[in-house]
């Protein structure tokens, strides 16, 4: 039975991540967590703080949060790092699975943004990340790529007025 708090155990994990003791991750991910906690949240928080440091597991971490939980959060990392991959037909797919998560999260939208710029799709781009500040007009990121989109469209003013916001 696991005594450690949600805290310490992510520590632990991003502690092992850093040595490189991938399999002890997974271990732990895998067992410790489910019967520590409730909830699949660790899986998210997990996921994101390996994302930063270390790609190279990257993947494994946002799938085994996916095969636990449906989370948007995992999903939208995963997208992103199909989209690093130049896997974009499945970054698609798995931003899409996200919106059939949940279709009120701007991640989601937002990740389709990202594909459809790498795909040179700029109006369904735009559209996206318009659906993401729909949603969430703090959502900051969705800015910046509305901004880069009418960049690359060669609407200058329209692209400054949006990263100043």
């Amino acid at each position: 039975m696991i005594t450690e708090n949600k805290q310490e155990l992510l520590e632990k994990v991003k502690i092992l991540n850093l040595e490189g003791n991938y399999n002890e991750v997974i271990n732990i991910l895998t067992d410790s967590v489910l019967e520590a906690f409730s909830s699949y949240e660790l899986y998210a928080e997990v996921t994101e703080s390996m994302s930063k440091s270390n790609k190279k597991n990257y993947q494994i971490y946002a799938i085994k949060s996916l095969e636990i939980s449906k989370n948007v959060k995992a999903n939208f990392h995963l997208g992103c790092y199909f989209i690093e991959k130049e896997n974009f037909e499945k970054a698609k797919k798995t931003f899409e699975e996200g919106l059939e998560i949940d279709p009120k999260n701007p991640l989601s939208y937002h990740g389709l943004g990202n594909y459809f710029v790498r795909k040179i799709d700029l109006e369904s781009a735009k559209d996206c990340y318009k659906k993401a500040l729909n949603l969430d007009p703090n959502f900051s990121n969705s800015y910046i790529g509305l901004a880069v989109v009418y960049q690359l469209d060669n609407d200058f003013q329209k692209s400054e007025e949006l990263y100043l916001k």
